[in-house]
């Protein structure tokens, strides 16, 4: 908005001037337009894009599972499912961040895959899904992964374990007793009768997710007879979870990740 002081100096120069509130002062032959008072709307604070939004994320995602690797945007687009502007709108961003490199070439990469993923995990909230936690009877975490994936892949169901159950499947390390398995959709009542699923937020020992975007999915694969999340998403899903996740989280990333431990 013009200050007084600026209007005057205006006036007096001969100068005709409009501010962006629309305020006004106009002179010319045969001409005068005078508007003052108006403020505007207030203008909110400016935020800048996230990196990290569940979709955008697919970029990163796409990056650290292959942290040597300089992809072409074309490729990046068709990996990941997004349109090309969308993938060059996000690499501007995490460029900006000083997250990503380019070559020559224009090919792009992670400037520092330990940075990025560090980054990443800081930002992400599990909670950001939708959870349906509840509880079956069996005697093992084992028991009922075997029960779950079974029961989702004679139903069609798109799924992949995650967390504790795929950093088991992984590297064989600990015991545990938390399974949780991402849904591409919500399951049916019926599929949840079979499972023999109770639903408890307390005690529950499965916790069934909807992703809030489907790149959680990419890089799934079998873990011998199990469907699993790639090791990036696994150590995401296990930041704040219970049991011995940080455990878990150390050896998935030094078996899988070396890049992203200290020192590596």
């Amino acid at each position: 908005m013009m200050g007084q002081r600026s209007a005057v100096f205006l006036r007096e120069m001969g100068i005709s001037w409009v501010d962006l509130a629309g305020n006004a002062d106009i002179s010319g032959q045969g001409l005068r337009i005078r508007i003052s008072g108006q403020r505007g709307k207030p203008r909110g604070r400016w935020r800048p894009a996230d990196p990290f939004a569940p979709k955008r994320a697919r970029i990163s995602h796409l990056l650290l599972q292959h942290p040597s690797r300089l992809w072409r945007q074309q490729d990046l687009a068709e990996a990941s499912g997004l349109d090309r502007g969308y993938v060059s709108r996000t690499i501007a961003v995490l460029a900006e961040a000083g997250l990503v490199q380019r070559d020559p070439a224009r090919r792009v990469g992670a400037r520092d895959p330990q940075s990025l993923f560090e980054a990443w995990r800081d930002a992400y909230r599990f909670s950001q899904h939708r959870l349906i936690t509840g509880h079956v009877g069996v005697r093992s975490g084992e028991e009922l992964v075997e029960r779950a994936a079974g029961l989702a892949h004679g139903a069609s169901l798109k799924y992949a374990c995650t967390a504790l159950a795929a950093a088991f499947q992984m590297t064989q390390f600990g015991g545990f007793r938390l399974v949780t398995l991402y849904l591409a959709e919500e399951p049916a009542a019926s599929w949840l009768a079979e499972l023999g699923f109770r639903g408890e937020s307390r005690a529950g020992n499965l916790q069934l997710v909807v992703p809030k975007d489907e790149g959680v999915f990419l890089g799934a694969r079998p873990v011998g007879d199990v469907e699993c999340v790639d090791a990036v998403q696994v150590c995401l899903d296990l930041k704040d979870h219970p049991e011995r996740s940080a455990e878990a989280e150390a050896a998935v990333r030094r078996h899988l990740m070396p890049w992203s431990v200290g020192g590596a």
